[in-house]
């Protein structure tokens, strides 16, 4: 045998040697890369080198989402936690890989850090947000660009996006309902942040519900609050502080109630014989409280789950109207109301 036939092909280096998967990678990404490196990557896949399973790779696709409350709490908040339990399971379920973002300085929007940056940055397809202002530049651009979107709690509406939130105004009409129906007359409201949507929805149940059952407004008995307890403590101190206080409180999120509660304990008066009251949730907290509390049940996770599911929808069929989905709530009767003090005073 000649020499020229016992020759063996020389080993490239290994720091030189690229496996087919990494190459695959590296051309899907087209990540940051040496011009040498990039050129031989290209070589071996004109050649035919990389198989077509690795060469076209099937990896798991992604989606992103994003909480921004600005100063208040977002995942040790009982709502949003819930919610990004829904998004995730629905993610793993359909096989997708969920990328959760940080949030941003309302109002400090720098392009290349922006939530379209990020998305491409990441090979993430779409995005699911919650928490943002209505002013937010973030949704302007993420319109704009048609990066595929499901807002939670917001009435985002675009080419490539959509919406999902609780039926908050019929909800709410339905406590207020349920209160003049145990006799209640003098009913006030502790309100969520006025200009995010469900703290609007929920005023306008609120009225709605008064107009209905023909009770006057009373502007002194609507406080502002923004869905965590000291507002809720701070707004049940203004109403006590009235010459009329009122009988029956309702509070925009459950958090609330509690501060709510609080401040009653703390003016000597009990729940529900001196003051009836109702939050919006449905916190698994709430049926331990003492009193039981009586609230609106949202399915919070129901709202995760409807966002990806819509989501995945918009990414898949383009051409499609985005969806608006609107999930039913139900109301859980409980201690704090006073439903079974007024029926045994009423029997």
């Amino acid at each position: 045998m000649s020499n020229e036939e016992n020759r063996q092909p020389a080993l490239e280096p290994r720091s030189r040697r690229m496996s087919a998967e990494a190459v695959s990678e590296m051309l899907r990404r087209g990540q940051a890369v040496t011009d040498d490196v990039r050129e031989r990557a290209f070589h071996l896949a004109a050649r035919g080198q990389m198989p077509a399973r690795v060469y076209r790779p099937t990896y798991p696709r992604a989606i992103g989402a994003v909480i921004t409350t600005g100063a208040q709490p977002d995942l040790r908040h009982p709502f949003y936690a819930e919610v990004l339990e829904g998004i995730k399971e629905r993610a793993v379920a359909s096989r997708y890989d969920l990328l959760f973002f940080s949030g941003h300085v309302p109002g400090d929007f720098i392009e290349e850090f922006s939530y379209v940056a990020r998305c491409r940055r990441h090979n993430v397809e779409g995005l699911i947000i919650t928490g943002f202002s209505r002013a937010d530049p973030e949704l302007q651009h993420l319109l704009a660009e048609q990066i595929p979107t499901m807002a939670i709690d917001l009435d985002l509406i675009g080419a490539r996006a959509g919406y999902v939130m609780s039926n908050n105004i019929e909800a709410v009409v339905t406590v207020v309902q349920y209160l003049h129906a145990l006799g209640y007359t003098r009913i006030a409201h502790i309100s969520g942040v006025p200009t995010s949507r469900p703290g609007a929805d929920r005023i306008l149940g609120y009225r709605t519900g008064l107009e209905h059952e023909q009770l006057p407004f009373r502007k002194e008995y609507l406080v502002e609050g923004d869905y965590c307890e000291p507002t809720g403590y701070a707004g049940m101190e203004r109403l006590l502080a009235l010459s009329q206080r009122p009988e029956a409180v309702f509070c925009a999120s459950d958090i609330m109630a509690l501060g709510a509660i609080r401040a009653a304990h703390v003016a000597g008066l009990r729940v529900p014989d001196d003051i009836a009251v109702v939050g919006f949730d449905g916190d698994s907290f709430t049926a331990i409280m003492e009193p039981a509390l009586t609230t609106v049940r949202q399915d919070k996770p129901g709202l995760g789950a409807a966002a990806c599911e819509a989501l995945m929808r918009i990414i898949d069929e383009a051409a499609s109207e985005p969806p608006v989905v609107i999930l039913p709530t139900e109301l859980l009767v409980r201690e704090s109301c006073g439903a079974a003090l007024r029926a045994s005073q009423n029997g």
